[in-house]
């Protein structure tokens, strides 16, 4: 399951997860929304959407009929270099945590 939104400057992804993997949906997430713009900025039209950051929540299941949202958000450079491989996925999640929200 996802969900995209484009506001104010932020584009949001909502993903879900299995209980243990959220960490994977958030770089996958994160990854591809970086790789996604900076197509966006090459092709150089004038429509393009160029956000100034994004944002990834992933639902995880924490008991029965119970969820956690875990949200992130970093700019859309920071997630490009993640999708490009110049930023490794650890270092990227050591980044991002200090925006992680639960909520």
């Amino acid at each position: 399951m996802s969900t995209f939104s484009f506001d104010d400057g932020v584009f949001s992804m909502a993903l879900e997860s299995g209980r243990n993997n959220f960490e994977m949906y958030m770089i996958v997430g994160f990854a591809a929304a970086g790789q996604a713009v900076a197509h966006q900025k090459k092709m150089g039209l004038e429509n393009a959407y160029i956000p100034d950051n994004i944002q990834v929540s992933v639902r995880v299941p924490s008991a029965k009929n119970s969820f956690n949202t875990f949200v992130a958000t970093c700019s859309w450079k920071d997630a490009n270099e993640l999708a490009e491989g110049t930023t490794d996925s650890a270092q990227f999640m050591q980044t991002i945590t200090k925006t992680l929200k639960i909520m």
